[in-house]
């Protein structure tokens, strides 16, 4: 008689996040900076360490229970192709910064349009002027580095940054920002891996300071779904 093949025992889903989970440390290699954030999702209420959340359409921001990458829960960012779809979250810096750190763990499980991409860290000079992102591409899954083109205003320039970030898998991105226009500091780490490293970047003349950080798309039909824990922000 044939040995019975075991049944695996399902994983149970949680029913609530866990407070007591460590939040993230700043790390050391950021060296004295001034920590803005420390951000597991667990704790309550919802989006509380945030300056704004903002959902339009059928776009939604809320938290997960069961996919994350520490502890319970997880930030979910889910929008669609629809013509009002749109959701990201904000922290505002607290005033102009000129040396800025960001890093989070991400997981996208589904991607948008072709010509379309997903995004991670968004850093802003004010509220309405985005400079530097880092993002994956839904052609072909890599990460690429965004930013502003001095040369060409309302124009940007791209870098692959040569690292593949498969779907349903979590993932660490690292953005520093030193903003001091045509001498701008560039760094992105993707699992403790330096991808991208300049101390002389022409951001343009008047990138000289850092307001926001954000997760997520300020413009609309940016598909996905992401699940994003473990953000940590800091500034100086």
């Amino acid at each position: 008689t044939p040995t019975p093949t075991p049944t695996p025992t399902p994983t149970p889903t949680p029913t609530s996040c866990s407070p007591s989970t460590p939040l993230p440390t700043v790390p050391a290699s950021w060296g004295s900076v001034t920590t803005i954030l420390r951000d597991n999702f667990e704790g309550s209420p919802a989006f509380g360490n945030w300056t704004e959340v903002h959902e339009e359409g059928d776009a939604t921001a809320t938290i997960s229970m069961g996919v994350s990458y520490t502890g319970n829960c997880a930030a979910r960012l889910q929008a669609s192709t629809a013509g009002n779809s749109m959701t990201y979250i904000r922290k505002d810096l607290g005033g102009a910064r000129t040396d800025v750190w960001a890093t989070g763990w991400f997981n996208v499980t589904e991607a948008g349009v072709v010509n379309n991409d997903v995004p991670y860290l968004r850093f802003f000079q004010d509220s309405q002027t985005r400079i530097v992102d880092v993002f994956r591409q839904n052609a072909g899954g890599n990460a690429w580095l965004r930013t502003v083109d001095p040369s060409n205003p309302g124009s940007w320039s791209y870098t692959d940054l040569g690292t593949l970030m498969p779907l349903d898998q979590w993932q660490q991105v690292t953005l520093h920002v030193v903003p001091n226009g045509a001498h701008s500091t560039l760094q992105v780490w993707i699992d403790d891996v330096r991808v991208f490293s300049d101390t002389n970047y022409d951001l343009g003349p008047t990138a000289t300071q850092l307001t926001i950080v954000q997760l997520g798309a300020e413009h609309y039909q940016q598909q996905m779904i992401e699940y994003i824990d473990d953000v940590v922000i800091g500034a100086n």
